[in-house]
This record gives C-alpha cells, structure tokens and sequence, in this order.
C-alpha cells in the first residue's frame, strides 16, 4: 500500500507522467479480430511525424499513415476505409486493439475550405504570419491526436489562400540550457518592424512547486537572420508571475497551458494566457509590457462588456487571438472561440486597454464539443489584409481525444478555412464598439500608459489561487439564466436558489 501511495506521489509530481498516462488511458481496449480484411500495416516506429502521410492513392496513403504514439505504430486497411487503432502493449505485440470510427454525419461547412489534414495528423493551434511578400503557416504538431506531449513547431511558407505546396520545416525554438520545456506548446508569433518575435514555454509544476520554477515558463524569442528563425530564449513569465491567476485546486502553478496570442499595444506589448477558472472551464488574462524585449507588468483577467460574474464563471474561451486592428489603430481586436452551455460560436470584439473588451459579435459557428467547456472548431492566430478585405482563419475539427472516444472522426480530416470581412463592416462594428470602451478620447488616452489598468490590483496570500474575477450573485444567476434558458427553466433555477437560500437559513439558525 505504502509503495503505491509513493508511486502516486511521483506520478503528482511529473506533469510528463501525468499526460502519457492520459494517453495510455484514451482508447478502451478491447479484443479486435485482424483478418484478411482488417492487414496491420507500417509498424515501422521511424514513420513517427506527419510526413508518413504520402500524396498517392487513398488506399496507398492509408497504408503509409501513422497514429503516431510510443503506445501506437499501425493502421489498419480494410473494407476500402482507413481505421486508426492503437494496441494494447507497447511493443504491439498483443491482439488488443482499440478502433477509433469515422463519423456518420458529416457536419455543415460554412467558408471557403482551403486544405485539409489527413486524419491521424495532430496539428493544431495554427499561426498565420503575415510578412506581405510571404505567408508563414505554422502549427503545433506532436502525438495524435492531442499534439502532446511531445510538441515540436512546424511552418509552411505559403499565401493567404494557404496553398501547401511544400513539406513543412520544423521551426527551432533555442532554450537556455538546463530548461526542459516545450515552448512549441504555446506559441505565439508577434511582428514587429517586419520581422517575427515569439513567446512560447509552460510552468508545468505538477502539485509540488519544482525548485526551478524560475527557469520555467514563457519565454520571449528574439528573431534571427531568417524569417521564423530565433534566437535563444530567455525567461519572461514563471508559473508565479505576479496576478497570475489558477483557480483549480491541485496546480501549484499557472501552467500556461494553452495558447498565447501577442499583439502590438501602444509602444509595447500584450501578452494573452489562459486562466483555468474550474475543471473543464478556462478564461483568458492579459499581461503587458512597455517593450516587446521587457518585463511584463501583472495580470489581470479581461472583462467583458455587459458580462457578469455567473456568465464569466459558466463560459469557457480555450484561448483567443489578438491583433492590433487593421483599421482603428487605437484598439484591439479579438477574435473569441466562445462555449456558452449550449452555444458556442467564434465572436468578435474590441478593447482600448487589453483588460476591457467590447460586447462580442457573433461571426460563425464552431460547433458544440462533447468535452466539457471545447468547441470543435478554432480560430488559427493572425490575420491577413489583402486590399478591402480582412482574412481570418478557422481550424475545423480540431484532433482531440474527444473525437476519438465519440467516434466522430471526420473521414476527410480537420481542416483550415478561410472567412472574410470587409474593411468597411469592420471599421462600422469598430465604432459602435468605442460607446461600450468609454469612446475615442479614453483610447487615445489607454494608449499613452498601457501599464495603467494593471496598477492598483490587490493580491494576497492565496497567490495563485486567489480568485478576482466577477463574484455570482443570486441576482446575476437569474438573470443569466433568463437570457440563455427557457421560461420553465427560469422558474425551476428561481426555485432551486429560494431552497438552497432556505436550507441555509435553517442551518444558521
């Protein structure tokens, strides 16, 4: 007993342990007869990146794909379709296997497709890089189908329809030594002047605070002589960074474990990060920085206009992406992957200051995920301008576990689409925004000291885990309630609150 209570405790401690035990969990084995119709094929562990997918026939190209895990070298062919499984033992040795199906119904397409991935590829949390004369595609890529734990940086030299007509090039992300890290987890690219800068890293700590906390976390990449080239990387942001906020219970650290979005601000920098609110829940905090080399100030969460606290506290946003507006220099735009109970959507929204952002506009739908607090879809990082026309981008059916385990496998892979928006729709929804930011005058003037939102904030000995965002009130719970359910539903929340209000009263007394 004794000795398990200890392999436990190491277990807490390795954050690396903790997600390859993840992996060795995702699929639920089970006996799976492999017939003349069902060949295992292509054991080979070296076919262990994306590029074992070939351009030959479906058929040939099936045959040369690989569900790339330490826990998994093989497809299987038959019955004309491509079926990913995982074996039961780590040397494949076993007749377990685990079938991951494609799905039934194919869902409805909004945009204008650009390029799709096999399925069995990982990437994900696509970056477009906008350097005019080129476009850079880059992506996260790693063990299927999460792209973790083992992330590396792909990049692709394109345009902006993202025309793959290369391999990628693995982009290097140089770190001091000693640190052992994954920068790639969360890239964020940022140009400044025409060149690309990048901040990227995790503050994994597990439950027990590491002793080189210091050493860990996101790291800001200066750029070399290349385009995406970089030099070393030195520290920025720890896992204890001041007003960092992580409001599950067991991390001893702000893990800054999804992706970053950076954008120019004023004269500096705005760094965004998640902020876990619950399990399954997450929101975003915001940091800023007079320079793009310098320190960043604290952080503080964003708000969000008309927003109170029981909204905040029941949405998730995975992540969100960030940029200076193409046409009103003095704010932000944001594009927001939102999951609101039953709707999720992509929305779109402006601040002044970083912290405080407009009323979202809803622009498309990305989808529902059966996995708590995810949508299915995901905007990529970075906008193109082409003329009249502002291009954003949208990763449809993102590779996660969750796919997996509902056997909701798009049979033509995840895929990268294109939407627009036209420069005068935007500059019109730019201006009814600034009545919900306090109007031009208070830009103008957040612009002048970016660093003033994030001075006065009070923190205490929670560290970490002191919770700042907007509290939920009774009142603010029904009136969520009134705009998100039915009439019934009203009545029964209403209900529910005046018994528990009752029960408590009675255990007072």
């Amino acid at each position: 007993m004794l000795l398990l209570l200890l392999l436990a405790a190491v277990r807490a401690k390795d954050p690396t342990a903790t997600e390859l035990k993840e992996y060795a969990d995702l699929f639920r084995c089970g006996p799976v007869k492999l017939g003349d119709q069902l060949a295992t094929v292509k054991r080979d562990a070296a076919c262990g990146d994306s590029r074992c997918t070939q351009k030959a026939s479906p058929r040939d190209a099936c045959a040369k794909r690989c569900a790339r895990t330490r826990h998994c070298g093989a497809v299987a062919y038959g019955d004309e379709e491509c079926t990913l499984y995982r074996t039961g033992a780590l040397n494949g040795s076993t007749s377990n296997a685990c079938v991951a199906s494609y799905r039934t119904n194919e869902r409805p397409a909004a945009g204008e497709v650009l390029h799709r991935f096999a399925p069995g590829l990982a990437y994900r949390f696509f970056s477009v890089v906008d350097l005019k004369e080129k476009v850079y595609l880059l992506a996260r890529d790693g063990l299927w189908p999460n792209a973790a734990p083992d992330e590396r940086l792909w990049m692709w030299a394109t345009n902006e329809r993202l025309e793959l007509t290369s391999e990628p090039a693995e982009v290097r992300l140089p770190l001091p030594q000693g640190v052992d890290e994954r920068p790639a987890h969360n890239f964020a690219a940022i140009i400044k002047d025409g060149r690309v800068h990048g901040f990227g890293g995790r503050a994994r700590g597990g439950t027990v605070l590491p002793k080189a906390y210091r050493q860990r976390g996101v790291h800001y990449f200066p750029p070399s002589h290349q385009p995406l080239t970089f030099e070393t990387g030195s520290i920025r942001i720890t896992g204890r960074h001041a007003g960092c906020q992580e409001l599950r219970r067991t991390p001893v650290t702000c893990e800054w474990d999804g992706k970053l979005s950076a954008a120019l601000f004023g004269s500096g920098v705005a760094l965004f990060g998640r902020l876990n609110t619950a399990h399954g829940r997450r929101w975003v905090q915001v940091a800023v920085s007079d320079s793009i080399e310098g320190a960043f100030s604290a952080f503080e969460p964003i708000r969000i206009t008309g927003w109170n606290g029981c909204r905040v506290r029941r949405a998730s946003i995975y992540y969100i992406v960030v940029e200076e507006n193409p046409v009103d220099a003095r704010t932000l735009l944001g594009l927001f992957p939102m999951h609101e109970e039953r709707r999720c959507y992509l929305a779109l929204s402006f601040s002044c200051d970083a912290v405080h952002w407009s009323t979202p506009k809803p622009l498309v739908d990305l989808g529902c995920s059966n996995e708590a607090g995810r949508v299915r879809d995901y905007p990529a990082d970075g906008l193109v301008v082409r003329g009249d026309v502002v291009y954003y981008y949208v990763h449809r059916d993102m590779p996660t576990s969750n796919l997996v385990l509902n056997q909701d496998i798009p049979r033509d892979g995840s895929a990268l689409v294109r939407h627009t928006l036209d420069k005068s729709w935007l500059r019109n929804a730019s201006r009814a925004a600034l009545a919900d930011l306090g109007g031009s005058i208070t830009c103008e003037a957040a612009l002048k000291d970016i660093t003033a939102p994030f001075r006065g904030a009070v923190f205490d000995g929670r560290g970490i885990h002191q919770d700042r965002l907007p509290q939920c009130t009774r009142e603010d719970r029904l009136a969520h309630v009134a705009e998100v359910r039915s009439a019934d539903e009203v009545l029964r929340e209403r209900a529910r609150l005046e018994e528990k209000s009752r029960n408590h009263h009675t255990v007072t007394l």
